[in-house]
């Protein structure tokens, strides 16, 4: 089955007001936040990266974001999520895997944490 293209546009009344959990300069949790104003005034956020790897074949999926998109359109990445407020990291990755991929037949045993990293980057839309 492949996975519906939506676009930021289509999305963004809806994803606008998802909370998130903010955090301070520390990394320490704060208040929630609305995901539009979050990104609008740049507040750190918890956010999920995923990466499939295949070890055997020394393979890594990699998947092409809908040029509708309004960050990194048309660009190759990995499985991506926003952590919604107060859920567990693990939760958003698996949620994540499953709708950008469509693939279901996995456990969490499966995933590793492999590490937590504070990021900053300009995608040109204030987040």
């Amino acid at each position: 089955t492949m996975v519906l293209d939506d676009s930021d546009d289509e999305q963004l009344n809806a994803k606008a007001t998802q909370l998130l959990d903010t955090l301070d300069d520390t990394g320490q949790l704060c208040e929630p936040g609305k995901r539009g104003d979050v990104h609008r005034q740049s507040v750190w956020h918890r956010a999920v990266h995923i990466w499939l790897l295949d070890t055997a074949s020394a393979s890594v999926l990699l998947l092409q974001r809908s040029r509708k998109k309004q960050h990194f359109g048309g660009q190759w990445n990995c499985s991506t999520d926003h952590v919604k407020v107060g859920d567990p990291s693990e939760a958003a990755a698996i949620k994540s895997l499953m709708g950008d991929t469509g693939l279901t037949r996995f456990s969490p045993a499966e995933f590793d944490f492999m590490l937590q990293a504070r990021g900053e980057y300009d995608t040109g839309g204030g987040c």
